[in-house]
């Protein structure tokens, strides 16, 4: 299996209310490293983050149907995975060869992910799995979620540590250039929340563009990124080079 763990891919473009397709990024080589594992035939799988918001997935699955043919990424099937089909089967689920993880709130996510039992039925697939943003961080065999929404960081009961898909070890916070500047319930994301939770473990923080591929147990991490362990960080990717993760 190939594991895509992003920020963000592209392939939306917000105009006021408006979503329009795009190419995907070709930052540090994320186009380019998807084109060579890529075939025309491919029947690809998009998962929903809120599998219960119907018309915004159909208006997402639309829009990254445009973006990826535009991107030289097209396909033979391209199908929906939220509330109208939640029962695939793990032999259905296989016979995908290009999942995408779609980003937004990770607890959502987890909760429909964990009801569909998709980390039972990802066991020993072998195409190729692409998490943007709450996608890459369930990807996690236990996933840091770092709240995001106001109340949570003030809530006893908010679980920042849970069971995730198993794919990976790798604990990303993404958007990083972004979560530098933003407060939740008062509190600095990283100084205030993620840096004191790095005490006894590791995250890995992405910026938007940047990106890490996992293949036979080997993870590269492709561009700017840093290593926030025991609450202090530390540059491990530069814009432009590859890096592999210890």
């Amino acid at each position: 299996m190939h594991l895509f763990l992003t920020s963000h891919i592209g392939g939306h473009l917000h105009i006021q209310d408006e979503i329009f397709p795009e190419m995907l990024l070709e930052e540090n080589g994320f186009l380019g490293q998807l084109k060579a594992l890529w075939n025309p035939n491919f029947r690809c799988l998009m998962i929903a983050n809120h599998p219960d918001e119907i018309a915004q997935n159909d208006v997402h699955s639309q829009v990254f149907q445009q973006s990826f043919i535009m991107s030289g990424l097209p396909f033979s099937r391209w199908d929906i995975l939220d509330d109208r089909a939640s029962d695939i089967s793990r032999e259905e689920l296989h016979a995908y060869d290009f999942i995408l993880l779609l980003g937004g709130h990770v607890p959502t996510q987890h909760a429909f992910l964990e009801r569909i039992g998709l980390k039972d039925k990802l066991s020993g697939y072998h195409g190729i799995i692409a998490g943007i943003s709450a996608g890459t961080m369930n990807c996690a065999r236990i996933v840091y979620s770092i709240p995001e929404l106001e109340g949570e960081a003030i809530d006893p009961d908010y679980q920042r540590f849970f069971p995730g898909l198993g794919l990976t070890n790798i604990q990303v916070i993404p958007h990083y250039q972004w979560l530098k500047q933003v407060r939740v319930d008062g509190k600095r994301m990283i100084e205030d929340l993620a840096i004191p939770d790095s005490i006894g473990n590791r995250f890995v923080l992405l910026p938007d563009g940047c990106f890490i591929l996992q293949h036979d147990g080997k993870a590269t991490i492709f561009g700017e990124g840093y290593l926030l362990e025991n609450g202090k960080i530390q540059q491990i990717g530069w814009p432009n080079e590859a890096h592999t993760l210890e």
